[in-house]
């Protein structure tokens, strides 16, 4: 029985597994916070693409 608790203090106590969940957080919030912003200037970016090739006639 005693072996059973040590065993369950040490899984609690066992803190490896949060840095690799806390790593794999901060990828993922960087890659939102960098395609939001692109996926919002993107109808700007094919508007003034759009003018620029018939102003410049890029057909």
């Amino acid at each position: 029985m005693q072996s059973l608790i040590l065993n369950i203090k040490k899984f609690i106590e066992n803190e490896s597994g949060a840095t690799a969940i806390e790593y794999g957080m901060i990828a993922i919030s960087t890659t939102i916070i960098i395609i939001l912003p692109l996926a919002g200037i993107k109808g700007w970016l094919v508007s003034t693409y759009t003018l620029l090739s018939k102003v410049f006639d890029w057909t």
